[in-house]
C-alpha cells in the first residue's frame, strides 16, 4: 500500500506544473551527487577526513534524500507558500561542506540544490538572493576548516576561489532562465486548453442548433413546436424553468394568448413539486409557478432585446431570468423566459437567441401550415360539394324523376313500371357507393401525408374493389419520386375519376391500374376490357351537359403541364394514361 502511495506520489510529479517538474530533476540532481560522493570516498578522493565521519555523511545524505524523494510534494508547497522553510536546507547543505573538509569538498556540488531551488521559486530574484546565500556559506565553511581566503589566495587560490562563488550567481542565473520559460509555456498552454474547451463547446453548441433547428422544421402542429422549443432550451442552457407564452393575433397591443402557455420545469424543481402530499398543495405550488411565470412576461412583453433580472431570492437561494422575445421580421409574436440559478453568461445568451430566432420561424411555419392546411381543407369540401352536385344530385334528382314515372305505370303497365325500379334500385345503389368514395375522398388528403402516393392509392384501390366487386390489379413500375402534396392529390383524383366511369359505364370485369415513376416524368394508366366507347363523341356530349367526368380529369392533367391520352374502342376496352413531369432531371 505504501509502495503504491510512493508511486502516486512520483506520477503526480510528472504530471505536475513546469516549475514543480524542475524542482524534482533536483532530487536527481542531488542523488547523482551523493552517487558521485560515495565514488570519492571509495577512490579515496575526498579531503583528508576520518573514514567514519566520511560514511556517516554518505548515510546521513541518503537519509536526507530519501526524506525528500519520498515527500517531494508536499515539501515543494510548502517552501513555496513559506519560503523561508529554504533556510533549513541551506543549513544541511552548509553542514554537509562543513563536515566533510570544506575546501575541494564532495559536497560543494551538492550545496547547489537550494540555490537552484530559489531560482525556481524567486525566478531571476531569489536566483541571486539564493547565490549570495550559499556563496556567503561556502566561505564561512571554507573558514571553519582553516581554509579562510586570505589563506588560499596565498598559497594561490585565487582564481579559484573566485570561480567558486562566481558558480552560485551563474548557476542560479541560467536555471532561473528555464524556470521563466517553462512558466511562460505553462500559461500558453492553459490559454490553448481553455481555447480548446471553449472551441470544443461551441462546436457541441453548433451541433445541438443544428439538431434543435432540424427538429423544428420537423415538427407542424403548433403546439409540438412550442413544446420542443421549451424542452430545448432547457436541456442546452440547464435552466430550472423555461416558460414561452404567444401574443394574441391581431391585436393592437402585446396581450398574453394564455391558451399557449407552455412551461418546462427542471427535474430538481418538479420533485419538490412531487414532494407535496396534499394534492391541493401541488396545485396550489403549479399555479404559483404558472403566476409567477406569466408575471415575468408581462414584465418583459416590451422589451426588444433580451433583459436579465433577479427573479426570487430567499432561503440562501436566488434565480435568475432571462427574457427573450420571439421576433418574426421585427414583429414580435411571443416571450421566451428562462429561470437559471445563476446569471446567463454572453454563450448562454447567443445559444439562447439563437434557438429564440429559430423557434420563432418554426411557431411562424407550424402557423402557416394550420392555415395551410385549412384553405386545403376548405377547397376540397367545395371540390367534393361540386362533384356531389354535379354526380349523385343529378343522379338522385333522376331517380327522383324516375320514381315519378314508376308511380303513373305501376297501374297501367306493371310489367314495365317493374323493370323501371330495378333500374332506379341500381342508379340508388351507385349513388350510395358514390357518397362512400368521397367520404373516403375526404380521409384521403391526410392519407397521403401519413404513408405516401403509392400506398395511399393501394389502399383507395383495395376498398374501391371491395365496394364494386370489381378486380382491379395494381402494380408500380421505378422509384417513387418526392412529389408535391398538389401533384399526388391531382393523381389520385384522376385515378377515383377514371375508376367511377369504369364503374359506371365500362362493364368491365377487369381493371388493371398502373403507376409509373419515369425520369422527370410520373404516368398514370387504367385500363379496363369493358364495352368501350366512342371517345370524341363522348367529349363533345359532355361539352354540352358541362365540366364532368372526362373534362375534369384533362383539366387536373393540363393544371399540371402534363397530358392526357384516352384511347378506347367500341367492344375493346379502354385506356386511360395521364403523363405528368416532375422536378426531376
Amino acid at each position: 500500500m505504501e509502495s503504491k502511495k510512493r508511486d502516486l506520489l512520483f506520477l503526480q510529479s510528472l504530471k505536475a506544473s513546469g516549475g514543480e517538474k524542475l524542482s524534482f530533476f533536483l532530487i536527481f540532481y542531488r542523488w547523482a551527487n551523493w552517487l558521485l560522493a560515495l565514488i570519492f570516498l571509495i577512490l579515496r578522493f575526498s579531503p583528508e577526513i576520518s573514514p567514519v565521519r566520511a560514511w556517516f555523511l554518505i548515510f546521513f545524505v541518503f537519509l536526507y534524500n530519501f526524506f525528500l524523494t519520498i515527500f517531494h510534494p508536499f515539501i515543494y508547497k510548502k517552501i513555496k507558500k513559506q519560503p523561508l522553510l529554504l533556510g533549513v536546507d541551506y543549513l544541511m547543505c552548509f553542514s554537509f561542506v562543513v563536515l566533510s573538509g570544506g575546501w575541494r569538498s564532495p559536497y560543494y556540488l551538492y550545496s547547489f540544490s537550494p540555490t537552484l531551488l530559489a531560482a525556481i521559486l524567486g525566478k531571476m530574484k531569489g536566483g541571486f538572493i539564493g547565490a549570495t546565500i550559499s556563496a556567503s556559506l561556502n566561505l564561512l565553511a571554507l573558514s571553519l576548516n582553516g581554509y579562510n581566503p586570505q589563506k588560499l589566495i596565498g598559497i594561490g587560490y585565487k582564481d579559484d576561489l573566485i570561480a567558486d562563488q562566481l558558480s552560485f550567481f551563474l548557476i542560479s542565473i541560467f536555471f532561473a532562465y528555464p524556470v521563466i520559460l517553462t512558466e511562460r509555456l505553462d500559461k500558453s498552454k492553459a490559454i490553448l486548453e481553455e481555447t480548446k474547451r471553449n472551441l470544443e463547446s461551441q462546436v457541441e453548441g453548433l451541433k445541438s442548433i443544428y439538431s434543435i433547428a432540424t427538429t423544428f422544421t420537423s415538427k407542424y402542429s403548433l403546439q409540438e413546436v412550442m413544446k420542443e422549443i421549451v424542452v430545448s432550451i432547457k436541456k442546452v442552457t440547464k435552466a430550472r424553468r423555461v416558460g414561452l407564452c404567444l401574443f394574441v393575433e391581431g391585436a393592437k397591443e402585446l396581450c398574453l394568448d394564455l391558451s399557449t402557455l407552455t412551461i418546462e420545469i427542471a427535474s430538481s424543481v418538479s420533485s419538490t413539486e412531487k414532494g407535496f402530499k396534499s394534492k391541493k398543495k401541488r396545485e396550489h405550488y403549479a399555479t404559483l409557478l404558472v403566476s409567477e411565470m406569466l408575471s415575468n412576461m408581462e414584465k418583459c412583453a416590451e422589451s426588444d432585446s433580451p433583459c436579465p433580472g433577479l427573479s426570487k431570492k430567499g432561503e440562501g437561494r436566488e434565480e435568475w431570468l432571462a427574457c427573450f422575445p420571439l421576433k418574426v421580421q421585427d414583429k414580435k409574436i411571443g416571450i421566451l423566459i428562462v429561470v437559471t440559478p445563476k446569471l446567463f453568461d454572453d454563450k448562454n445568451k447567443i445559444v439562447a437567441g439563437i434557438l429564440a430566432n429559430l423557434g420563432a420561424m418554426a411557431i411562424k411555419n407550424a402557423r402557416l401550415i394550420e392555415e395551410r392546411k385549412k384553405l386545403v381543407l376548405i377547397d376540397e369540401r367545395n371540390r367534393i360539394a361540386s362533384e356531389i352536385h354535379d354526380g349523385v344530385i343529378q343522379s338522385l334528382f333522376g331517380v327522383n324523376i324516375g320514381l315519378e314515372t314508376y308511380r303513373s305505370l305501376l297501374l297501367k303497365r306493371p310489367e314495365e313500371a317493374d323493370g323501371l325500379l330495378k333500374e332506379l334500385e341500381g342508379e340508388v345503389s351507385l349513388a350510395i357507393q358514390e357518397l362512400r368514395n368521397y367520404i373516403f375522398d375526404l380521409q384521403k388528403s391526410h392519407l397521403i401525408e401519413e404513408v405516401g402516393l403509392t400506398k395511399a392509392l393501394k389502399m383507395y384501390v383495395n376498398q374501391f374493389s371491395g365496394f364494386y366487386e370489381t378486380t382491379i390489379n395494381f402494380t408500380v413500375e421505378g422509384t417513387e419520386q418526392d412529389l408535391s402534396h398538389d401533384v399526388q392529390k391531382k393523381i389520385c383524383h384522376i385515378m377515383q375519376e377514371a375508376l367511377n366511369n369504369v364503374v359506371r359505364h365500362a362493364e368491365a370485369d377487369c381493371v388493371d391500374v398502373k403507376l409509373v415513376f419515369g425520369k422527370g416524368i410520373v404516368k398514370l394508366v387504367v385500363c379496363d376490357d369493358g364495352k368501350g366507347f366512342d371517345v370524341r363523341k363522348a367529349f363533345l356530349d359532355v361539352a354540352e351537359r358541362g365540366n364532368l367526368g372526362l373534362f375534369g380529369m384533362k383539366d387536373k392533367v393540363e393544371s399540371l403541364n402534363g397530358s392526357l391520352n384516352i384511347v378506347s374502342n367500341i367492344g375493346a376496352g379502354t385506356k386511360v394514361e395521364a403523363i405528368i413531369p416532375t422536378k426531376e432531371n
